[in-house]
């Protein structure tokens, strides 16, 4: 079996609607595709942590993955600042 890892958004969705009156643990389970025993685990966890259960935690690799895509974006920046001067001087000589 596939051991899944679930974000920090999905957990907290999942464990508000578990604490649903009108909601069962079994059912929030079937709907989300979870196992009962989980969705408990969490419950209790957010009960003694609170919402510090649901930040996601900073990685050396999530940080390289957003610098680098910092990088990207501002060449795509860039790249647009560049075809928008272009595309001034055209609209000037017409």
């Amino acid at each position: 079996m596939i051991k899944r890892q679930h974000s920090p958004s999905f957990k907290f969705k999942v464990v508000m609607e578990s604490f649903q009156r009108d909601t069962t643990v079994k059912q929030v389970s079937d709907y989300f595709g979870v196992r009962a025993t989980l969705i408990h685990t969490w419950r209790k966890r957010f009960r003694e942590t609170g919402p510090e259960l649901f930040i996601q935690k900073v990685r050396g690799n999530t940080r390289q993955a957003e610098q680098t895509s910092v990088g990207e974006l501002e060449r795509i920046i860039g790249n647009l600042t560049v075809e928008n001067q272009i595309l001034k001087k055209v609209s000037v000589s017409i």
